[in-house]
């Protein structure tokens, strides 16, 4: 006979606020996390003219990005037509080049952005033209994490009448978690051990990249910017037991690479775990956490023009 420890967890499953409760969590539900958005570009310059480039930066996901783990931005350009000068940001940025940090949304209260200008200077055009265009691709790239809380259904008998038993097992799809990687389908699967009255409980988790960026797990500093791109770590937890969903030197995370986008993991309660399951369907709650940096860019023409 299991202790009445699962009975805290019926009446801690009834009182999880869910994210769509009023006055709950909503408003850090969506997709997105950091955009960035050129906002200002002349129409056209002239050769050796400087000349100014305004971009923001906004954090309207539900992670901060911290100064301890800043992300940084990046400025690409044709080096054959124009010269990356100097850049204005707030100062705080100062000590890490290229570098920022951004408070994202909390209940109520939007995400913080901020201006960058960044100036440039055309350079001479070299051939028998008189006007050439040119882009310029600004890309920024800030590590995040997705988190979800939700309850789980642990099914020990399949019945035809919901309203006899705690709950019934269905795939959950949660809403949104305010990050670009979200957590898409949650499936339970509760099979029994062989020759005992235990459960081998598993959860299938689907992951989306809901956005137009590459997430990677290296990180945004260096050449790690271009290195495991297109995967994210995730771990989970039911209750206070850590799940096993990777298979290599940490068994509690694993690597999930995201394939045209999509990408599964499934983590399994350990054999050995503390947390003793009833003898009927029970509720009870699952947290999900995926890590990954996110990489995403804007880009603008620049016309230049000769001088005659």
């Amino acid at each position: 006979m299991r202790a009445c420890l699962v009975l805290l967890v019926l009446f801690s499953a009834c009182t999880f606020i869910s994210p769509s409760t009023p006055g709950g969590i909503d408003m850090l539900q969506g997709t997105q996390g950091v955009d960035i958005v050129i906002e200002s570009v002349p129409g056209f310059v002239y050769e050796n003219e400087q000349f100014p480039v305004v971009f923001s930066l906004k954090n309207l996901g539900a992670t901060n990005v911290s100064p301890q783990n800043p992300g940084r931005f990046f400025v690409g350009v044709d080096s054959l037509y124009l010269e990356r000068d100097q850049y204005i940001a707030p100062g705080r940025f100062s000590a890490i080049p290229g570098g920022f940090f951004l408070s994202g949304r909390q209940p109520y209260i939007q995400g913080e952005e901020v201006m960058i200008t960044q100036f440039f200077t055309a350079r001479p055009i070299q051939r028998q033209s008189q006007r050439v265009t040119t882009p310029v691709t600004i890309t920024a790239c800030y590590p995040y994490t997705t988190t979800l809380n939700t309850q789980v259904c642990i099914e020990r008998t399949r019945v035809s009448d919901p309203g006899s038993v705690a709950c019934v097992n269905r795939p959950i799809r949660p809403p949104t978690q305010g990050a670009p990687i979200v957590i898409h389908e949650v499936e339970t699967r509760a099979v029994p051990r062989a020759d005992s009255d235990d459960l081998s409980v598993s959860f299938r988790i689907v992951l989306r990249n809901a956005q137009r960026g590459i997430p990677g797990i290296s990180g945004c500093f260096g050449d790690d910017i271009n290195q495991n791109l297109t995967q994210v770590h995730v771990r989970a937890r039911m209750l206070t037991e850590d799940l096993e969903c990777g298979h290599d030197s940490d068994p509690y995370v694993a690597t999930v690479r995201l394939t045209r986008g999509e990408g599964s993991v499934t983590c399994r309660l350990p054999e050995t775990s503390s947390i003793e399951l009833a003898q009927n369907n029970f509720l009870t709650l699952l947290q999900v956490e995926v890590d990954y940096t996110y990489r995403i860019s804007d880009r603008v023409e620049v016309n230049i023009v000769r001088v005659e």
